[in-house]
């Protein structure tokens, strides 16, 4: 049977998008802002607009990736997923979206899989009024505080974590059941492997 298993998002171009959004309206405030007093030089609005995109685009983003878009494939001959080792690598991700190359590795390779976190859901303080603008954050905030995934240790000693938590969030039960599953199917291509 060749049963396959997928957790999270796959990556897509919101990151830059909401970064350039960011930039244009940054640029638009400032600009604003400049001419109300009276600036001959407003084209310091685009350095500002610039600076709020690589805030967002190489500050905030390359932080978030790897819980937000951690999409990754499970089969019992091998390992699909996005590599948020390095720096590097989630800003490329940012500006190659949905053209995002998946790494793989064959479950031959694992020697070890175990699931990190706790398998309950941790719930988020009612909070009563806050700013719209925040609504975004929740689903951040949410996986922060349910991380939970799988940690594969390889055969040359390398360690992978894949994360798990924004499934977690959105399908507790399917997630845990889906988890342990997976995990199977990882130890089934190490056992394949070595007979």
């Amino acid at each position: 049977m060749n049963e396959m298993i997928t957790f999270g998002k796959k990556m897509n171009f919101r990151p830059l998008v909401i970064s350039l959004a960011y930039f244009l309206l940054a640029s638009l405030i400032a600009w604003d802002v400049l001419a109300i007093v009276n600036s001959q030089n407003k084209n310091w609005a685009w350095v500002i607009g610039l600076i709020f995109f690589a805030l967002v685009a190489f500050g905030y983003y390359p932080n978030v990736l790897p819980i937000e878009f951690n999409y990754c494939e499970i089969s019992a001959k091998k390992i699909r997923y996005y590599d948020h080792g390095s720096y590097w690598n989630r800003i490329k991700m940012i500006f190659l979206g949905k053209a995002s190359p998946l790494k793989d590795i064959a479950t031959s390779e694992v020697v070890d899989a175990k699931f990190l976190g706790k398998k309950s859901l941790v719930k988020m303080a009612p909070t009563i009024f806050y700013p719209m603008i925040l609504i975004y954050f929740v689903g951040i905030v949410s996986s922060v505080n349910n991380l939970c995934g799988f940690q594969l240790k390889l055969a040359d000693g390398q360690e992978i974590t894949l994360s798990l938590s924004r499934d977690k969030i959105y399908e507790p039960e399917k997630t845990i059941n889906q988890s342990e599953k997976a995990l199977e199917l990882i130890n089934q291509g190490y056992t394949l492997s070595k007979s």
